[in-house]
C-alpha cells in the first residue's frame, strides 16, 4: 500500500474493515434493538411507581351505615378549590361525624344494621344537618384503585402533609443520575465502554429489585438514589459502544434505530403498566429481572477498537479490526493492519487522562459544550416534565403514556430524515421551536380536553426529535478521547437543573400554565442557541482535542454545509 492509500485516521481505517457490514448489523439487530426495549424500563417505569392515585380522607362507619362511597364522600368530606380551578372533595380533611356515627349504631337495633336500614341512614343525615361538625386533618385515607391498584404513594400514603415524597424521591432519582454521569463518564473513556456497561447494568438489577424490600421513606429514597447512577450510563455505553465501530455514514442510523426502539419499549411499558394495574411491586420485577439477560452479551460486545486506540492499544485494536473484518468478509494480514494501526495512532496525540476541566479550556470546545448542554437540557425538560404531568393531560395515564410515547416514532423517523437530508443545525432548531409552540399551548386548554393532549403531543413530537437530534450532535462534536467525558458532563449539568422540573410541574397547582410556559421559553432559547453549533453531517468524527478545536470552524452561519466528506476514500 502506498503512502497516498494509508489512512489518516479511524474512519478510514474502519473502512478496510468495514463500516456497516455483517459485524455491524448484528450489533444493531442482536444488541441495540433488545436491549434498547428495556432500556426505558431504566426510568420511565418509576412515573408510574411513585403516582398519586385519587384519594380522600378514609372515615370510619360507611360499611355498616351502607353508604356507597360517593355518598360518603359527600356526606363527609369537605369541598375545596383542586388545582384545576373547580370544587372537589378534599383530600387532606374530615368532617368530624364519629360521634354521630356511634350514637347512630348504638341506637340501631342489629336487625336494622343488617337490613343496612333506610331509618339509620336518615337519621345520620338528619343529626350532620342538626349538628354540623367540625374539620379534622385526617390521617388515614382510602385510595381510587380503579387506575393504579397499589403505588408506592398509597402503599405508604405519602399524602398530604408527606404529598412532597413523590417529587422528593423524583428529585433524588435525577440527584443519582448526576453522581453516576459523573462516575461512569470518565470510567468509560479510562477503563472502556464494554466494561462500564456490565458495571451498570449489574447496579441496575440489584438495587431495582432491592426496591421491593424497602420499609419506609429513607430506605426507599436511598436504594433509589444508588439505582439511578446507572441510567445515563448503560445508555450511553450502549450507544457510543456500537456508533463507534461504524461508518460517518451510519452513525445516524444508529442513533435513530436506538431511538426508535426506545420508543417501541415505552409503548410496552405502558401496555404492561395497563395490564398489572400500575402495581408498583409487580412493575419493579418486570423492569429488572430482564435486565439478567444482558449478560448474554458477554461473549457478543467487543470493546469499541476506536477507544481501544486513544489509550494506545495497538495490539488490542489490531485484535479487534481483524475480527471485524472477517466477520464482515474483509480479510486483512494481521501485520499490515497493525502498520496502519501504528501510522493512525501516530497522528495522535498520546492518551490523556479524562476530565472534564478538558472540555472547557479551548474556546471553542467551550462553547460548543455550552450549547449541546443547554439544548440537551431543554429538550430532557420538557420530555421529563410532559411524562412527569401526564396526569394533568387526560383522565387516563396509560393511555397518556402511550399516545405521548406513540408520537416519539414518527417524530424519530422524520427527525431522523431529516437531519440526514438537511443536516443536524437547524433540524434541531426547527423541532426546538414546533416544542416551544405545542407546550406554550397546553394551559390554553381545560383539563382532560383533546386539544390539551394534542399540543401536548405537538410539543412532544419536537422534543422527542429533538433529543435524537442533540444526542447525535453531542457524539460528533466531541472527541473520542473525551467523548463519555463529554456526554458525561452533559448529562450532569442538564439533569442537575432539571432536579426542578418535578417541582416546576408541582407548581402547576397554584397555576396550571407555570410550568408550560417555562418549558415553551426554555426551548424556545434553545432553538435559537442550536444554531451556534457546526454542521457534523458527513463529517469524520474528531479524535483529539486539537481536532476538536479546529473542526468545521471554517463553515459559515448561514448554510446548510451539507455536502459529505471526501477523507473516508482510502
Amino acid at each position: 500500500m502506498c503512502e497516498a492509500m494509508e489512512p489518516k485516521d479511524f474512519d478510514q481505517l474502519l473502512a478496510l474493515v468495514g463500516e456497516y457490514g455483517k459485524y455491524q448489523k448484528r450489533l444493531l439487530y442482536l444488541f441495540i434493538y433488545p436491549m434498547g426495549m428495556i432500556l426505558p424500563f431504566f426510568i420511565m417505569i418509576f412515573f408510574f411507581q411513585v403516582a398519586v392515585p385519587s384519594h380522600w380522607c378514609h372515615v370510619e362507619g360507611r360499611e355498616r351505615l351502607g353508604f356507597s362511597i360517593e355518598q360518603w364522600k359527600n356526606l363527609t368530606i369537605p369541598e375545596r378549590m383542586t388545582e384545576e380551578g373547580v370544587m372537589g372533595y378534599s383530600k387532606c380533611e374530615a368532617y368530624d361525624v364519629s360521634w354521630i356515627v356511634n350514637d347512630v349504631l348504638n341506637n340501631t337495633s342489629d336487625s336494622d344494621q343488617e337490613d343496612l336500614s333506610a331509618k339509620a341512614r336518615e337519621e345520620f343525615q338528619r343529626k350532620l344537618l342538626s349538628h354540623p361538625p367540625g374539620i379534622l386533618n385526617c390521617d388515614r385515607w382510602e385510595f381510587d384503585r380503579s387506575v393504579y391498584v397499589e403505588t408506592v404513594v398509597s402503599q405508604f400514603s405519602w399524602v398530604c402533609k408527606r404529598d412532597h415524597f413523590p417529587a422528593g424521591l423524583l428529585t433524588i432519582q435525577s440527584a443519582g443520575h448526576i453522581l453516576g454521569s459523573f462516575i461512569f463518564g470518565p470510567v468509560s473513556d479510562y477503563f472502556g465502554r464494554r466494561v462500564t456497561f456490565f458495571a451498570t447494568t449489574t447496579i441496575q438489577w440489584i438495587f431495582g429489585l432491592a426496591l421491593i424490600f424497602s420499609p419506609d421513606f429513607p430506605s426507599f429514597a436511598t436504594l433509589t438514589f444508588v439505582g439511578s447512577w446507572v441510567f445515563p450510563a448503560a445508555y450511553q455505553n450502549a450507544y457510543v459502544l456500537v456508533v463507534e465501530q461504524v461508518g460517518p455514514d451510519y452513525r445516524g442510523l444508529v442513533n435513530g434505530a436506538v431511538n426508535c426502539i426506545w420508543t417501541v419499549g415505552l409503548c410496552l411499558l405502558a401496555l404492561i403498566a395497563w395490564l398489572l394495574k400500575g402495581h408498583w411491586i409487580h412493575l419493579a420485577l418486570i423492569g429488572n429481572v430482564p435486565v439478567l439477560l444482558y449478560y448474554g452479551y458477554y461473549w457478543l460486545l467487543k470493546e469499541s477498537p476506536r477507544w481501544q486506540l486513544t489509550r494506545s492499544k495497538v495490539s488490542e485494536v489490531r485484535d479487534t479490526m481483524i475480527y471485524v473484518g472477517k466477520v464482515n468478509g474483509k480479510e486483512i494480514d494481521p501485520d499490515e493492519m497493525e502498520r496502519l494501526i501504528k501510522i493512525v495512532k501516530d497522528r495522535e496525540q498520546d492518551p490523556i487522562i479524562p476530565q472534564y476541566w478538558s472540555l472547557l479550556k479551548r474556546p471553542v470546545m467551550r462553547t460548543r459544550t455550552i450549547v449541546t448542554t443547554y439544548t440537551y437540557m431543554a429538550v430532557l425538560a420538557l420530555y421529563y416534565g410532559l411524562h412527569l404531568d401526564v396526569g394533568t393531560l387526560g383522565r387516563d395515564p396509560y393511555l397518556s403514556t402511550a399516545i405521548l410515547a406513540a408520537i416519539e416514532l414518527p417524530s424519530y423517523l422524520i427527525s431522523y430524515f431529516c437531519m440526514e437530508r438537511y443536516g443536524r443545525r437547524w433540524v434541531c432548531s426547527a423541532l426546538l421551536l414546533i416544542a416551544a409552540i405545542g407546550t406554550g399551548l397546553v394551559p390554553a386548554f381545560s383539563f382532560g380536553s383533546w386539544c390539551r393532549i394534542l399540543w401536548a403531543v405537538v410539543g412532544k413530537f419536537g422534543a422527542s426529535g429533538g433529543f435524537l437530534v442533540v444526542y447525535q450532535q453531542e457524539i460528533e462534536v466531541f472527541p473520542t478521547v473525551l467523548r463519555n467525558t463529554g456526554l458525561a458532563f452533559v448529562s450532569i449539568v442538564s439533569t442537575t437543573i432539571c432536579i426542578g422540573v418535578p417541582y416546576l410541574i408541582y407548581l402547576g397547582t397554584y397555576h396550571v400554565s407555570i410550568p408550560y410556559v417555562t418549558f415553551a421559553f426554555v426551548a424556545g432559547v434553545g432553538a435559537v442557541l442550536s444554531t451556534f453549533l457546526p454542521e457534523t453531517l458527513h463529517k469524520d468524527l474528531p479524535e483529539t482535542l486539537h481536532d476538536a478545536e479546529t473542526f468545521a470552524t471554517d463553515q459559515k452561519y448561514w448554510s446548510l454545509n451539507l455536502h459529505p466528506s471526501k477523507s473516508t476514500s482510502i
